[in-house]
């Protein structure tokens, strides 16, 4: 009678340490599921920030290149504001020299004032495009500067979350 309480006791410590382990067994899997879920996920993640750092940087390339055009068109218009400004001398010597009227002279002064005044109106909507690209620029920045954060957070915490899955492996 003693023999069999201790077989029946036996038998219970036995069916309770398998419960157990089937438990443990489940705990497991499930933690394996959700880390590789997680790690998906942060893969994903990572994917989006790589795609949104490399349209940034088409970006600022984009940007730079048409700072570039604006500082050539810029030289450009200022060369073409001093060739304006040297052909209006010559026209002046011309006229003094081959004696056309002061009406002929004047309308040719009017043109070329016109010309350099249109000139100028491009050159200050070209410095205008550039300060609007500068903001673009740093706005687009600061998005990086933002991204990088997120991303620099969601990894500490995969860190810490797959030092707390060691740990409960190693329990």
């Amino acid at each position: 009678s003693e023999v069999t309480k201790l077989r029946k006791d036996l038998e219970e410590a036995a069916i309770q340490q398998e419960a157990t382990i089937a438990s443990l067994k489940k705990k497991h899997q499930d933690a394996i599921y959700e880390m590789t879920e997680q790690t998906e996920q942060l893969s994903k993640m990572k994917g989006r920030i790589e795609k949104d750092k490399n349209q940034i940087m088409h970006e600022i390339s984009d940007v730079r290149a048409a700072t570039d055009e604006v500082v050539r068109s810029k030289a450009s218009a200022e060369k073409s504001q001093r060739n304006l400004a040297a052909q209006l001398n010559d026209l002046n010597k011309k006229v003094e020299e081959s004696g056309l009227t002061l009406g002929d002279f004047e309308a040719a002064k009017r043109k070329m004032s016109a010309e350099n005044a249109d000139l100028l109106r491009q050159l200050q909507e070209l410095e205008n495009n550039a300060v609007m690209l500068a903001k673009t620029k740093s706005s687009l920045a600061g998005q990086l500067e933002e991204q990088r954060r997120i991303a620099d957070d969601e990894s500490k915490e995969r860190q810490s979350l797959l030092g707390k899955y060691r740990n409960a492996e190693h329990e």
